[in-house]
């Protein structure tokens, strides 16, 4: 070990985390929960880097002696308590950035997204072209579903107002995309404190009602869990048997609501990014910021590093049912609806933690690619 080397603290966890991580300085591993129980460990921590299963809050960065970088490579920060993290930087007096992989996993999760139409349609007895998706959220991921939905022909609307105010896009309303067959999110989790339309249960119960009183009713969530308020689902499900739920996000994760997961037409344990070549994508991501950040002179990973997928090139729609299997969604939540329903109460974050992990699949390539 090197005394002068920077201490890096990282998610054991992470694809490649030795080859790659061990290249800023010298690296110690850690499990992603229970460093939330003994946050002791990043006291002498130069390099903190996590997986959205570890939440970055006060409770961590009060035991933080000589943090100078924070990073994650996934796309969401809601793990990250940015308040937190400035009264660090104003404590410290460091800089102390927070480094992520926006959309470095947009195509796989607008991919699940797609896949999960595909089904639902198979299951109704229609063509997906005979459905209207409305895309709630139209950033990296719910502009890949939207590219996907306009080449295979299915109508869709964006609804997205923070977009339309500072970018000019053309949102629908929001009484427009309550009123199509599918509803599928793709926002990032806020707050009222941080946003003017904060996503946190903006999917209650009165909005579930209007979800659920059309004739077709699908609903997928691949953003974050509490984005809908997991009670009212879990009331509306048991009282509608008819919606078609596809769900790969809950509260309380790893430990979600069995009835939820049970009642659920889709269910799977957080792994709509799970695509190799995006997690790939977000390690190198994060590794080139820190280590630009940090000057450190350290090889860069090569491009070659992130594979070109094996999957594809796919065109529509002749490839439909090749693609299907290429997701693997159908058998993916056969296997953890059982495996964790199946399991002790005790076990249950065990199972989806570990089918989570288990659960990569290769991202696919499209010919408009």
């Amino acid at each position: 070990m090197n005394d002068n080397a920077l201490k890096v603290l990282a998610d054991g966890k992470i694809a490649r985390v030795a080859d790659v991580f061990s290249r800023l300085g010298d690296l110690q591993l850690f499990d992603g929960y229970e460093i939330m129980k003994m946050p002791q460990q990043v006291r002498d921590a130069n390099v903190l880097i996590t997986r959205s299963v570890t939440k970055i809050d006060r409770k961590i960065l009060d035991h933080a002696n000589s943090l100078l970088a924070v990073a994650s490579p996934t796309i969401g920060t809601d793990h990250v308590d940015f308040n937190a993290l400035e009264e660090y930087r104003k404590r410290t007096k460091r800089l102390c950035p927070f480094f992520n992989a926006k959309g470095a996993t947009a195509g796989g999760v607008a991919d699940f997204a797609l896949c999960a139409i595909l089904l639902c349609a198979q299951h109704l007895g229609v063509k997906p072209q005979e459905l209207k998706v409305g895309i709630w959220g139209v950033g990296n991921c719910g502009g890949a579903l939207s590219k996907r939905l306009w080449k295979l022909g299915v109508p869709f609307v964006g609804y997205d107002p923070p977009k339309a105010e500072s970018e000019g896009f053309k949102s629908c309303s929001v009484d427009e995309i309550l009123d199509c067959d599918v509803i599928s999110l793709h926002v990032p989790l806020t707050y009222p404190e941080q946003s003017r339309w904060p996503t946190y249960h903006m999917i209650d119960w009165s909005v579930l009602k209007r979800v659920v009183c059309k004739n077709r009713r699908v609903l997928i969530n691949t953003s974050r869990g509490a984005v809908i308020d997991n009670q009212a689902l879990k009331e509306c499900l048991q009282g509608n048997q008819d919606l078609l739920l596809c769900i790969d996000v809950y509260e309380n994760e790893p430990t979600p609501d069995e009835t939820i997961v049970k009642l659920a037409f889709l269910a799977t344990p957080h792994s709509a990014g799970s695509v190799i070549e995006g997690r790939l994508k977000s390690v190198k991501i994060i590794y080139d910021a820190l280590r630009g950040f940090l000057g450190i002179d350290a090889k860069p990973l090569p491009d070659s590093f992130v594979p070109v997928s094996p999957v594809g090139p796919f065109k529509f729609p002749q490839d439909m049912q090749a693609f299907n299997d290429a997701v693997g969604l159908e058998s993916l939540s056969r296997t953890f609806k059982k495996q964790f329903l199946e399991a002790p109460a005790h076990l249950r974050g065990k199972v989806f933690d570990s089918i989570r992990i288990s659960a990569e699949r290769h991202e696919v390539r499209w010919e408009f690619d």
